[in-house]
């Protein structure tokens, strides 16, 4: 499977998603909602987990510079963002395709009903049809539970 963070319209190709992975970023997101942990030390953490995740080059052709004290910090927090959202993509993906084919299974149902609702005088006539009925006739076809 290939990952990849997208940054400023630039790919970056992510290491396969293991579970040491996972619990990193569980820790820094844990660490992120933490109110006792200082904003440097959640930026750092941040900093470092991208730079070891897309490379020293990769990184730096991010933040524009090696030196932490000089990175834009929402380039930080941006990137350790869409690293996340690059793991997440496939399992995104994959359930708008299981989606598309529970849709598509229902389509013909949706489309007859949507043809009813664009034509409600037709309903109306269908309605009108069926409490002209005699009452044995339409108990038989059960009409609105009645």
């Amino acid at each position: 499977m290939q990952y990849e963070l997208v940054y400023n319209n630039l790919g970056y190709s992510l290491p396969k998603y293991t579970a040491k992975i996972s619990k990193e970023m569980e820790e820094i997101d844990k660490q992120n909602a933490s109110m006792s942990v200082s904003q440097d030390r959640k930026y750092k953490t941040m900093y470092d987990f991208v730079r070891k995740t897309v490379g020293s080059e990769a990184a730096m052709e991010i933040f524009e510079t090696d030196n932490f004290d000089e990175v834009d910090l929402n380039a930080i927090t941006i990137s350790y963002l869409g690293i996340r959202a690059g793991y997440d993509r496939p399992l995104l993906q994959a359930k708008r395709a299981a989606n598309s084919i529970a849709i598509d299974e229902n389509d013909k149902t949706v489309q007859t009903i949507m043809k009813i609702l664009e034509k409600p005088e037709e309903l109306n006539k269908l309605i009108q049809t069926v409490d002209k009925m005699p009452k044995n006739s339409q108990s038989m076809m059960g009409r609105f539970g009645a």
